[in-house]
């Protein structure tokens, strides 16, 4: 298939900031270089119309990155002859760096960066993975993944799943109508709050967490593990473990909560390679292992991962 490959380097100030909208094609966002924002893009021009589809490369005055994938008119995907080409960005930003992304039918990938996430999508594919910072997703029908996660998590999506591994969320928002979600954490202050109309949430915490349950649901069921440590107030639509203390709320249709605290994420859930992949895993996992047996606390482990 024949390309056209775009190539630019940009000097950036601290904090550096990235701004792309892609509509078909990829997004890729590794750490590189401090003050050096790196685009590669390349653009399949038997994929749509090239001569109407342009990539836009640019600095603003405040030293901020605009990329930015442009068709004139609205467009189908179905018509190849009336809609932009695929268009995949591989990008190099400095290790801290405030990004905001919108795609249409575009995968989106992120990972090793720390600063505030913000994705937009509609159908596709947003993966992230060793992000530390406030990261806000909005999806149609797009599933998201991630993985060694770290700070305050928001995710609207209408029918995409949501499945985050091994991380240590401070705070966690979801809203889905059909979606599912399945979060796989230790606990911070919160607020922790699902919404949904019939997907179900699925929480992974560490063992001995202390929790109260505040739900509200027409059909939906709350589903906990192990049994013997909780406390039922059906009035009040209440569940209680360890004498409660973080409030997670609960509000559905007919979607289900399930929540498992009878085993440990980062030690018995991980699949080899998924907690290797941080940097300076060996210390990370250490760490994730002494806040699942309950030894540190939540607030003890952020300020020592943080530092690897």
């Amino acid at each position: 298939m024949t390309q056209e490959i775009l190539e630019r380097t940009f000097q950036v100030p601290s904090p550096a900031r990235l701004e792309l909208e892609n509509i078909r094609g990829s997004v890729d966002i590794q750490p590189g270089d401090d003050g050096i924002i790196n685009i590669f893009a390349i653009k399949h021009l038997e994929s749509g119309d090239a001569e109407r589809t342009k990539i836009i490369l640019e600095q603003n005055r405040d030293g901020s990155i605009r990329v930015h994938t442009q068709y004139p008119e609205k467009f189908t995907l179905f018509f190849q002859n009336s809609r932009p080409c695929k268009v995949d960005y591989r990008v190099k930003v400095p290790a801290a760096c405030s990004i905001s992304l919108a795609g249409v039918s575009n995968t989106t990938s992120i990972s090793g960066v720390s600063g505030q996430m913000s994705v937009k999508s509609v159908s596709g594919k947003v993966i992230l993975s060793e992000i530390d910072g406030k990261i806000t997703i909005r999806s149609v029908s797009g599933s998201i993944s991630g993985k060694a996660l770290i700070g305050q998590l928001f995710v609207d999506v209408v029918s995409g799943s949501t499945k985050i591994l091994n991380s240590i969320l401070e705070s966690a928002v979801t809203s889905t109508v059909s979606g599912g979600v399945y979060l796989e954490t230790s606990l911070g202050n919160g607020p922790y709050r699902f919404k949904s109309i019939s997907g179900n949430v699925n929480l992974k915490l560490p063992r001995n967490s202390k929790f109260t349950i505040q739900t509200r649901s027409m059909s939906g069921r709350i589903i906990t593990i192990p049994q013997d440590n909780f406390s039922y107030s059906y009035r009040g639509n209440k569940v209680i473990q360890n004498g409660g203390n973080v409030l997670i709320s609960h509000n559905s249709v007919s979607g289900d909560l399930h929540v498992d605290s009878g085993t440990s994420p980062a030690a018995k859930e991980s699949r080899p390679g998924e907690v290797s992949t941080y940097k300076k895993s060996n210390k990370r996992q250490e760490i994730l292992e002494h806040i699942a047996a309950g030894e540190i606390s939540v607030e003890d482990a952020l300020k020592s991962l943080r530092q690897y």
